[in-house]
């Protein structure tokens, strides 16, 4: 059985895989065709749409859309899973490994930058299986999302393979934010769009991931409002942890901290779980005027901590006005 697609996601997300040769794609003018998907893809258009769902085992992708041939002989699928970070050509080369160790059946034959809409350059793989036929996977990735046209074929066409390579992910939502209270650590990419549709209105958020080796590593820094009558940093802390860790939370050690021109402020090293994985996150927090400003330094326990993300959490230093 083929190896899920998450499976391999959640292999090529944990690795930093060595990039491989480019060897470029030309591109397949496709017949006849409709556009669908609101741009998404172009399929044929004797292709019938297909409501199929991904796996319950798939909890990381969503299905966009599927279409096959009339005699099912080909199929074509569109995914998109929220990734941060994660750089093409190293994701590539995790799945053909995932592939290798767990479909010995399926045999490389072909691996190449592909171009697709507004001049993005996408990922192309195809395998062939020993009993016939094979799957072409098409990636793309953005600041946010992964997406993936999967191609299965029995014999595969010229407007198959087509479809595949039409794969035209949406951009990213701009979003502008104010300039953040501390100093981002070099190296470490910003992320507004992550910061932005993760927090209740009324929060403005700022997002930092680690480079790629790291990636899952993230530094957020936080300004919310101070409702009227609440008890200061206890309630900031409170309302942190019930969005952080849904509420549950070991805390390791709490201590009062000095920043910039506060004194009123705490330094929380806490332990809570993301589904079965321990997260450590290390917390500065202060109140200036009527607002909690927060910044929280999150990793798997099982990372060595950067130094130049601890130093940016202790950089953390509101507006004295």
């Amino acid at each position: 059985m083929l190896l899920s697609l998450s499976a391999l996601l959640l292999l090529s997300w944990m690795q930093a895989g060595v990039e491989p040769t480019e060897s470029p794609t030309p591109l397949v003018t496709p017949g006849p065709v409709a556009q669908m998907l609101h741009g998404m893809v172009t399929v044929p258009v004797s292709w019938r749409s297909e409501n199929w769902s991904v796996h319950d085992s798939d909890p990381h992708l969503r299905r966009l859309a599927a279409w096959a041939t009339g005699d099912g002989d080909q199929s074509i699928a569109v995914d998109v899973a929220d990734v941060f970070g994660v750089k093409l050509r190293s994701f590539a080369q995790s799945i053909a490994d995932g592939m290798h160790r767990s479909n010995p059946q399926f045999a490389l034959r072909e691996a190449g930058t592909v171009r697709l809409c507004r001049g993005q350059d996408g990922w192309k793989q195809m395998y062939a299986a020993s009993s016939g036929g094979g799957i072409t996977y098409v990636f793309a990735v953005t600041a946010l999302h992964l997406y993936v046209a999967t191609y299965s074929f029995g014999q595969s066409s010229p407007e198959g393979e087509a479809a595949a390579e039409s794969l035209c992910p949406p951009p990213d939502p701009v979003v502008h934010v104010p300039p953040p209270p501390l100093q981002a650590p070099a190296r470490w990419t910003a992320v507004p769009e992550i910061a932005d549709r993760s927090f209740p209105v009324g929060v403005t958020a700022w997002a930092w991931i680690a480079p790629q080796a790291e990636y899952s590593q993230r530094l957020v820094a936080l300004k919310f409002p101070l409702p009227a009558g609440h008890g200061g940093l206890s309630y900031g802390f409170s309302a942190m942890l019930a969005h952080l860790a849904k509420g549950h939370a070991t805390v390791l050690r709490r201590s009062p901290v000095e920043l910039c021109h506060s004194t009123d402020a705490v330094f929380v090293a806490m332990e809570y779980s993301a589904g079965t994985q321990p997260i450590l996150a290390e917390s500065v927090m202060t109140i200036a005027g009527t607002n909690v400003y927060a910044a929280v330094y999150t990793r798997s326990a099982s990372q060595r901590p950067r130094s130049e993300a601890e130093l940016a959490l202790k950089s953390l230093c509101p507006p004295s006005k």
